[in-house]
C-alpha cells in the first residue's frame, strides 16, 4: 500500500464577541471578510456561525493548506480592512484556537 505524504494544514477556530447593540454590523463586516477569504489560494475551509444561545458571538471555522497560505491571508487588505472595521465593535479581545484534526 502507497504511503501519502501530506503537509499538515493549519486549521483554526476563531471566537468574536460584539458590543451589545452590534452583533448586526458586526456580522456585515464578517460576510464580506468570509466572501473574500473564500476566493484565496490555500484556503480549504472558511466559515463563520454565528451562535444560536449568544447572537453577539461568532466562530470562525478556518483550514489553510500550510502557515504560508495563513500568513498571506493575515497581510490581505480585506483582513486589514476588516481589523480596523471590527476591532471597535468587539466587546473583549477575540481569540484563536490552533490545532489539529484528531484523525491526522
Amino acid at each position: 500500500m502507497r504511503q501519502l505524504t501530506r503537509t499538515p494544514n493549519v486549521h483554526l477556530i476563531v471566537e468574536l464577541t460584539a458590543l451589545e447593540g452590534k452583533a448586526a454590523e458586526l456580522g456585515q463586516h464578517i460576510a464580506a471578510l468570509a466572501r473574500a477569504s473564500r476566493g484565496e489560494d490555500g484556503v480549504i475551509r472558511y466559515d463563520v456561525v454565528q451562535s444560536a444561545a449568544d447572537e453577539n458571538v461568532f466562530r470562525f471555522i478556518e483550514c489553510w493548506r500550510d502557515e504560508a497560505a495563513l500568513t498571506a491571508h493575515q497581510a490581505t487588505a480585506h483582513v486589514v480592512t476588516f481589523g480596523q472595521n471590527a476591532l471597535p465593535l468587539l466587546a473583549r479581545p477575540y481569540t484563536i484556537m490552533a490545532g489539529k484534526l484528531l484523525d491526522e
